[in-house]
C-alpha cells in the first residue's frame, strides 16, 4: 500500500493497523450485568479489534483491544479486555469474556467484562470502489 488508502476505508494518510473492523457493546459495567435497556442505549464502539500477547519477564497476558487508526500511532477507544475467552461464535458475531483493570484507592481491581462483537462488513458500494 502507498499509505494514501487502506482496505478499511479509514481517512486517507493514516497508518495501516492490523485488526478486523468490529463494533463492540460492553455487556457489563464494573462487573455488573447491564440491563436490556442499558444495552439498547449503549452506542457501539467501532474500531479495529486486535488480540495481542504482551508483558515482561514471565508475566505474559493476552489482551483484546479496540483501536482506531490515526496519524502516527493507533488510538485505543476502549480499555483492554485481558485474557479474553471466546464464549460464543456464530454468523451474527461473537462474545468475548475477560476482565478489565481499574485502579481504586491505589489498588488494582479486576472486573469481569463481556463484549458483544459484531463484524463491520464493507457495503456493496465501498467494495466495488
Amino acid at each position: 500500500m502507498d499509505g494514501t488508502t487502506n482496505k478499511h476505508k479509514w481517512p486517507k494518510k493514516v497508518l495501516e493497523v492490523p485488526g478486523v473492523p468490529y463494533q463492540v457493546i460492553k455487556l457489563r459495567d464494573k462487573g455488573r450485568k447491564i440491563t436490556k435497556r442499558e444495552m439498547d442505549d449503549f452506542v457501539p464502539l467501532k474500531g479495529l479489534l486486535t488480540v495481542e500477547r504482551g508483558g515482561f519477564g514471565v508475566a505474559y497476558h493476552r489482551a483484546a483491544t479496540l483501536v482506531r487508526p490515526s496519524h502516527g500511532m493507533p488510538v485505543r477507544i476502549s480499555d483492554p479486555l485481558f485474557e479474553p475467552e471466546l464464549e460464543l461464535l456464530n454468523a451474527d458475531g461473537m462474545i468475548l469474556r475477560g476482565h478489565e483493570n481499574e485502579m481504586v484507592d491505589g489498588m488494582l481491581v479486576q472486573h469481569v467484562q463481556v463484549w458483544l462483537c459484531k463484524a463491520i462488513w464493507p457495503s456493496a458500494d465501498t467494495a466495488s470502489a
